[in-house]
């Protein structure tokens, strides 16, 4: 429900509040589907982060945000210096609009073709978009006439004449109701399909309706529902959720919870990308050695080849003086009187030829006995394998599958995985804005293990200039995109932390990926030389909430 109608007008309105008639004075995005606006107003500023993801779209407030020096972009420099008169949420849709004092407005689109969209429009018509646009929002801007809302008798009618199942059914009448709250409309109702239901169900369906809608208008407390495969925000309980999730958490700050689902729904999405590689990776080398398997030979089919050619040995033996060299093939007859036709090397002598049966029959027995070999090593590669795969399947965090990957890395090397050394639990682990993940060394051997065989080499890497203290490692996965600055500014800060210079007020912190890092021969334990690197000022602390 993060990018529901509902939530997005509860950030309208604390959007309006915190900086109604400020002053726009920078409009940037340094990542897909991002937008920061900056408003001023008697020197202090305001930041609004938009985040247009399809997933986890919505409009925070920021009192502090840092421009990344380099890759921004500016936006909408025509409205730099004008003043905001409100921010209001559009009627019947998914957009924030910021009406500014020339008339203009900023329409941040939660919804569209695989995320959203950003659009200023003047006088009716879109001047810039943040994004492509072609013409996907014009009914925002030129609205038709349109139905109106339906009464409660047209409602049930549409209902029971539905063949949908009974959410998406409730859904397709109400579009504004979403399936979450559909879902707990018919729970708290009662109600499981609509032509079965009674006149009084509809009745106490409709009333559940109407309950939620204005829960969550009102509600000063949210929460965020954990499931297995997704995380779940609501601006009010969520009865439906409560046995399938493994963990519920409540905020009675708005902006609060939707930073919480950001970083959940990130990590998530990371578990989620790593089991699937994982599993398809496993699923595939399970087939391959199943078909080895069946395509192995067993020792009954080995043993009646090898017979079969010592019999044309032995017949070849006892008929020596019915075979001629030259012969392509001699058609003799065996003890017990059957004819066999036996093929022959016309440049070998009969004896010869013999020979040649006798040396094949011990060579397939031979053979016989090194595929018994190999398909006990073949069925016990597919066991580990079916283990393996359970044990991704059965994974509940990120962790546990980098664990796996790292104990078995010749396996999972060959689907483009990371071949890093070293257990994350060995290293101090935080979580910083954005749900990104950074570690840091205990010591000057747990330093050289981090950057030697841990870290990427499109991770960032972290240490104080000019003294002392651990390594610091930002774990990043894109090696197209830079991290934000305040990404990098809060791993620096915990290199900082860890350094000889943590009683300084700033501290100076170099830092470059970690492919331009190597440890030269013979160096001391601990000691590396880092190339292209830049340096940030920044405070020896920690994220908020570790010692």
């Amino acid at each position: 429900m993060l990018r529901h109608y509902l939530t997005v007008a509860r950030q309208a309105e604390l959007l309006h509040s915190a900086i109604g008639n400020w002053v726009l004075a920078e409009c940037w995005s340094q990542e897909k589907n991002r937008l920061m606006l900056r408003f001023i107003r008697g020197g202090v500023s305001r930041f609004v982060e938009l985040s247009l993801d399809l997933h986890v779209g919505y409009a925070l407030l920021h009192d502090d945000f840092h421009r990344a020096r380099r890759n921004t972009l500016d936006f909408f420099q025509a409205m730099i210096g004008v003043q905001l008169a409100e921010v209001a949420m559009h009627e019947g849709e998914r957009v924030i609009e910021f009406h500014f004092a020339d008339d203009a407005i900023l329409m941040a689109c939660f919804f569209g073709k695989g995320a959203g969209n950003v659009l200023l429009v003047r006088n009716g018509t879109v001047v810039e978009s943040f994004q492509h646009e072609e013409g996907e929002y014009h009914r925002l801007i030129h609205p038709t006439d349109h139905d109106d809302f339906p009464t409660r008798a047209q409602i049930v009618q549409q209902l029971r004449a539905s063949t949908l199942p009974a959410v998406k059914a409730l859904q397709t009448v109400l579009p504004s109701l979403g399936r979450r709250l559909a879902a707990e409309a018919m729970h708290r109702a009662g109600v499981a399909q609509f032509p079965e239901a009674s006149d009084a169900q509809l009745g106490q369906l409709l009333e559940a309706i109407d309950t939620l809608y204005n829960d969550c208008q009102i509600s000063r407390t949210f929460y965020l529902y954990h499931l297995p495969d997704e995380a779940v925000f609501a601006l009010s309980e969520l009865h439906h959720l409560q046995s399938a999730a493994t963990a519920v958490e409540t905020f009675t700050d708005l902006p609060n919870a939707i930073r919480a689902c950001r970083a959940t729904n990130f990590r998530l999405r990371r578990f989620l990308e790593l089991r699937t590689r994982m599993t398809r990776r496993l699923e595939s080398e399970q087939a391959r050695l199943q078909r080895a398997l069946a395509k192995g030979r067993t020792d009954h089919e080995h043993e009646t080849r090898a017979a079969e050619w010592e019999q044309m040995g032995n017949v070849l033996v006892a008929n020596l003086h019915h075979v001629a060299k030259g012969m392509e093939q001699a058609q003799l007859t065996d003890w017990e009187g059957n004819t066999l036709v036996i093929p022959l090397n016309v440049k070998l002598a009969p004896h010869e030829n013999a020979e040649r049966y006798f040396r094949r029959a011990r060579g397939v027995r031979q053979a016989a006995g090194r595929a018994a070999e190999r398909r006990a090593a073949t069925a016990q590669a597919a066991a580990t394998i079916a283990t393996l795969l359970k044990q991704v399947q059965q994974a509940a965090q990120a962790e546990e599958l980098e664990e796996l990957m790292q104990s078995n890395q010749q396996l999972f090397a060959m689907t483009g995985a990371p071949k890093e050394e070293g257990t994350a639990g060995r290293f101090r682990r935080f979580e910083i804005v954005g749900g990104h993940e950074v570690y840091a060394g205990k010591s000057a051997a747990n330093n050289d293990e981090l950057t030697v065989r841990f870290a990427r080499p499109n991770d960032y890497w972290f240490h104080a200039r000019g003294s002392s203290g651990s390594h610091v490692v930002l774990r990043w996965n894109d090696a197209k995109t830079k991290p934000p600055k305040e990404v990098l500014r809060q791993a620096a800060s915990i290199a900082a932390f860890y350094s000889g210079a943590k009683n300084a007020k700033m501290v100076p912190v170099a830092y470059t990926l970690k492919k331009h890092v190597r440890k030269p021969r013979g160096a001391a334990v601990g000691a590396v030389v880092m190339e292209r690197e830049e340096v940030i000022l920044v405070e020896p602390t920690l994220p908020e909430g570790k010692e």
